[in-house]
């Protein structure tokens, strides 16, 4: 192992200040650091050496055990050409080898330590030959048992048919078309927007909003067969926004002029002209037309007056007439 000694490595630092220039005390400080990281590096590696010396070697042979099941050192397979460890004495010796080929168990050369006759073998299937056959049971039902199931199919059949022979409902350019013999109330429903309905004609049209049918929407009827509530549902295909609108004077006309420009600007005008009119008359009529109407109002106050006072006196009269 090649060392560097450091023992002959001396302090040239001294306490005073004044005694070296700038420029050698920064040269003197750096040959000072590299110094210690040199003994530091010098000392690691010198505890490392004793460590494995006196300390992992001579416990090696006291703590190193072989796999007993495999008798192995280790859980590596080796390939050749590797160097591996086999132990070639009683007393577990070990040597350093080279793996030259793999061999099998199949190739390995059996040796028998005893001389043993080849044994014939013996085929007990011909001695005795046992046929055994299985025979699978099938259980079959009665003709009757299919004849119920065939009955139960049909009852079911012939409930749903009548439940859709009542009513059924269809789309159409202008909402949903619902055909049905009965003048029974029926509740319909398209995106969270019911309508409970009793119907007066065959078919009857249900409109719905124009937010509704602007996109596909889903259909839902419900309606009361007798003792179960019924349910249908289709999907019907979304319908033109404009032709769907059917007010003169509301919100959807004005936020949406495409649809009916000129509609749009005389409602447009008309609130106009009612934001105008409003303060005009709340605030200067009363300040032209204020003395006739307070005298106005005086003489309906007196009036009432009259007449409360009347009406008194003749509850009065009639009361002590009572008595």
């Amino acid at each position: 192992m090649l060392t560097l000694p450091t023992t002959h490595l001396t302090d040239h630092m001294t306490n005073d200040p004044d005694y070296h220039t700038p420029d050698e005390v920064r040269a003197l400080q750096t040959r000072q650091e590299v110094i210690a990281c040199l003994r530091s590096s010098c000392g690691a590696t010198e505890r490392f050496w004793i460590i494995w010396q006196k300390h992992y070697l001579t416990c090696l042979g006291e703590t190193h055990r072989r796999t007993i099941s495999s008798k192995r050192q280790g859980q590596e397979t080796p390939t050749i050409g590797d160097v591996v460890l086999s132990a070639t004495t009683p007393s577990h010796a070990t040597q350093g080898d080279h793996a030259v080929s793999d061999v099998t168990d199949e190739q390995t050369p059996t040796s028998h330590p005893y001389n043993l006759r080849p044994r014939r073998p013996v085929h007990y299937v011909d001695e005795q030959v046992v046929t055994t056959t299985q025979t699978a049971t099938v259980r079959r039902f009665p003709p009757k048992w299919f004849l119920f199931y065939i009955m139960i199919i049909t009852l079911f059949t012939t409930f749903s048919t009548f439940a859709n022979r009542d009513i059924r409902m269809t789309c159409s350019n202008e909402g949903v078309l619902v055909h049905t013999s009965r003048n029974e109330p029926f509740e319909i429903c398209a995106d969270h927007h019911c309508q409970m309905i009793t119907p007066v004609t065959n078919p009857f049209l249900v409109k719905f909003p124009p937010e509704v049918t602007l996109h596909d929407y889903l259909v839902s009827l419900k309606w009361n067969t007798g003792d179960q509530l019924a349910t249908m549902e289709t999907m019907c295909h979304r319908l033109n926004f404009c032709q769907q609108l059917d007010c003169w004077i509301c919100a959807a006309v004005v936020f949406n002029p495409e649809c009916w420009p000129m509609g749009a600007i005389v409602i447009t005008a008309l609130l106009l002209y009612i934001i105008v009119a409003i303060p005009y008359v709340l605030l200067y009529v009363p300040v032209t037309m204020g003395k006739p109407i307070r005298i106005i109002l005086i003489v309906l106050r007196r009036i009432l007056l009259i007449l409360a006072s009347a009406l008194i006196k003749l509850c009065m009269t009639l009361c002590r007439r009572i008595r």
